[in-house]
């Protein structure tokens, strides 16, 4: 049996499958075989002969072999394969079959209870009398983003598609940056507005007619560079405490996008300090965050990334609402002596001075009556000491703060000991 080399593939995406007599798999095959094989497409290579595309769904069970044969004898003799291919491979291309002739294929997968067969499958190929394929594609480039493309028609070809890809693999493959433009069009040019500026492109011309297709050979051009501007009119919506909603025009050839701000112009222009970025990689011209420091005066603009350049906004500033205070926490208390006690605690967010306030009884602390008293109040610190206690008495203590916007909160109610009574 003789082992073929495998060739790129060069037919065209557009090509379906029946056109050309092509068959329709059985599913009938064992367990464990590959399983719907089936003829993804045909086209003329310029000598004549045919190109197909098969596809199969491979079992993942071992080693694959690709079966072809123009003989129906159930591959006992006279046939070729392509192998071995990879458990998992679910495609190939065969070049320089003979137009207009039938074949029979299968794939044959080498498994660990031996060899298992796919379906047979038998197509016909297209006649490529008379049909040549475009020659002699030209660009001519009218802008960073237009470009014309020409080429000559070949013979008895009745429509055309432009294919474009940033890499030849993509071209070859339809796959990652492949595109097409103009699919139907029958004159010999195109004029596309859309395409990629400042990049290198490869290209190629598909045609068909006359029962057959083909492509003209690839060729190669460069955009230049992308007509960048930044984006303009930046705006600042202030929907929280923490929450602000950002807009903009996006300006010209810009990619993506990253809001900075900060709570200084210094800051900002400097990337340093208090400057922070939200939403990066964003590609929209709106991006809400949830993160932004609260009561500030914030500077804020957009940056925007282009085709291999970058650029901002002009700045803009806006003002975040009051923090949400929260209550104090970590309280503690240390006895010093019959009539003093240390009291400490962490505090809240927000607390811009506190009062300790103490009573004998948990009512009279809640109630702000009888034995409750405060002490320290308009303290900033996180601790104060209380003296002039009773002595061997029980204090209910908590720890009020105040906010910045009037705001308030109280702390949890713990529990004190001063010492002894002297005697």
């Amino acid at each position: 049996m003789g082992k073929l080399k495998l060739l790129p593939l060069i037919v065209s995406a557009i090509m379906l499958a029946g056109a050309f007599g092509l068959s329709s798999p059985a599913n009938a095959a064992p367990q464990g075989a590959a399983q719907n094989l089936n003829v993804s497409s045909q086209g003329c290579l310029p000598n004549g002969s045919v190109l197909s595309r098969f596809t199969w769904s491979p079992s993942g069970l071992g080693t694959q072999w690709f079966d072809i044969s123009a003989v129906n004898n159930g591959f006992t003799s006279n046939f070729l394969n392509a192998g071995p291919l990879g458990q998992n491979v679910n495609s190939l291309d065969w070049p320089q079959l003979v137009s207009n002739t039938r074949y029979y294929v299968r794939v044959n997968t080498f498994t660990s209870v031996g060899w298992l067969s796919s379906d047979i499958i038998t197509f016909v190929t297209p006649s490529c009398s008379g049909f040549s394929p475009p020659t002699n594609p030209t660009t001519n480039l009218l802008s960073p983003n237009s470009v014309r493309f020409s080429w000559d028609r070949g013979q008895n070809n009745d429509f055309f598609c432009v294919d474009t890809a940033f890499t030849q693999n993509d071209l070859l493959t339809y796959t990652g940056s492949f595109h097409n433009w103009g699919c139907g069009t029958t004159g010999n040019s195109i004029t596309v507005n859309e395409i990629a500026c400042g990049a290198k492109h490869y290209w190629r011309v598909y045609g068909v007619g006359g029962g057959g297709a083909g492509y003209s050979p690839i060729a190669e051009f460069t955009t230049t560079g992308c007509a960048f501007t930044p984006p303009t009119n930046p705006e600042a919506t202030v929907q929280g405490s923490n929450t602000v909603k950002f807009e903009w025009d996006r300006g010209t050839n810009n990619v993506s996008f990253c809001i900075d701000t900060a709570k200084s112009e210094a800051d900002l222009t400097n990337l340093t300090g208090t400057w922070m970025n939200h939403g990066c990689g964003v590609t929209g011209e709106t991006f809400t965050s949830t993160v932004v420091p609260c009561d500030a005066k914030q500077w804020f603009r957009i940056w925007a990334l282009g085709q291999g350049t970058s650029g901002y906004s002009p700045i803009g500033t806006f003002t975040t609402g009051t923090c949400p205070i929260t209550a104090p926490t970590a309280l503690d208390a240390d006895t010093i002596d019959a009539d003093s006690i240390h009291y400490e605690w962490t505090k809240g967010i927000d607390n811009i001075f506190s009062c300790v306030d103490t009573a004998e009884t948990e009512a009279d602390l809640n109630n702000l009556t009888g034995t409750w008293k405060n002490h320290g109040c308009g303290t900033t610190d996180d601790e104060l000491v209380v003296n002039d206690l009773k002595c061997n008495t029980t204090y209910y203590w908590r720890v009020f703060a105040r906010g910045s916007g009037g705001s308030s909160a109280v702390s949890v109610i713990s529990t004190s000991k001063t010492a002894a009574c002297p005697t």
